[in-house]
């Protein structure tokens, strides 16, 4: 059996640590991804808002040269 005052050092405790480890590495992995994310999503609705400005300019450029 496993001493009490050796419970830093014991195996079990170094498992569950290191698992723990793991899902606190994946969770942060995956809230900088979804940042990420979002963060390209609104890059390219405001690349969308332009190129659609740009458009409608030309458009009526075009309906004045007519």
């Amino acid at each position: 059996m496993s001493d009490k005052s050796n419970f830093w050092n014991n195996w079990d405790f170094k498992s569950i640590l290191q698992i723990a480890l793991l899902i606190l590495g994946f969770a942060v992995a995956y809230a900088k991804l979804e940042a990420k994310v979002e963060s390209d999503r609104l890059l390219l609705e405001k690349d969308i808002a332009y190129i659609r400005a740009t458009l409608d300019d030309l458009a009526d450029e075009i309906k004045a040269l007519k």
